[in-house]
């Protein structure tokens, strides 16, 4: 075999379920930097400079560092209705991962819009599912601060029972201690978890719900200075 010896892997699954984390993981086994890539390290208004990126961070990874390329869908979609610039970038793209020879990874939670030549490049696909009840009490253990003074009313196996995902979770238990600190309370109560809950899970749509906002009202007299 000439080239192509590589590892390749595609993660996919929703966001929020440990893509990247795995990827970090990975490249710590190894005792390796993940070189981290996405569209905006790539596009360019340059003439033919996203080839020439891509090219660069396929030589800057080589066999010295793990290669991430986070939400690939946005790099490799399908070529039936792009036009000739796409489709030379998506081009270059599936070159390099062809010829590349170190570790790679893929992380999209649109798996059904990759371009199909990408299959044959891939070593292994990895899904990432949306944790069940038993995973959530895990993530929920491992996500809540030791130092976090908890109301003893708050219950993990209440928490767990809430649908969200890692990345959710993280995102409450950071949202709830603000609340807590915004209320000057003394410790992180069952409401404050809650309200939490509620707003990550509104904000699950692309910009949110008005709910999730604060209207501000200025002094009809204020003046700068």
């Amino acid at each position: 075999i000439e080239y192509g010896r590589g590892m390749t892997f595609l993660f996919y699954g929703e966001p929020g379920t440990g893509k990247t984390w795995a990827a970090n993981c990975i490249a710590r086994a190894m005792h390796k930097e993940l070189l981290v890539i996405n569209a905006a390290n790539i596009q360019t208004s340059e003439p033919g400079g996203a080839n020439r990126n891509i090219q660069e961070a396929f030589k800057s990874a080589s066999n010295k560092k793990v290669l991430f390329l986070d939400e690939c869908d946005s790099l490799i979609t399908q070529r039936n209705d792009v036009g000739m610039v796409l489709g030379s970038e998506i081009n270059t793209l599936l070159t390099e991962i062809e010829k590349f020879e170190g570790v790679l990874i893929l992380a999209t939670n649109r798996i059904d819009t990759l371009d199909e030549a990408l299959e044959r490049r891939i070593s292994l696909i990895v899904e990432f599912p949306h944790p069940d009840f038993e995973k959530r009490k895990k993530i929920w253990e491992k996500m809540l601060p030791k130092k976090m003074p908890i109301s003893n009313k708050v219950k993990v196996v209440e928490l767990a029972e809430y649908n969200l995902t890692g990345g959710q979770i993280k995102n409450v238990v950071l949202q709830a201690a603000r609340l807590a600190v915004a209320s000057e309370g003394k410790e992180v109560t069952k409401k404050n978890f809650e309200s939490a809950i509620k707003r990550v899970q509104q904000s699950k749509s692309l910009m949110g719900t008005s709910s999730r906002y604060v209207q501000v009202k200025v002094k009809e007299n204020y003046t700068k200075g």
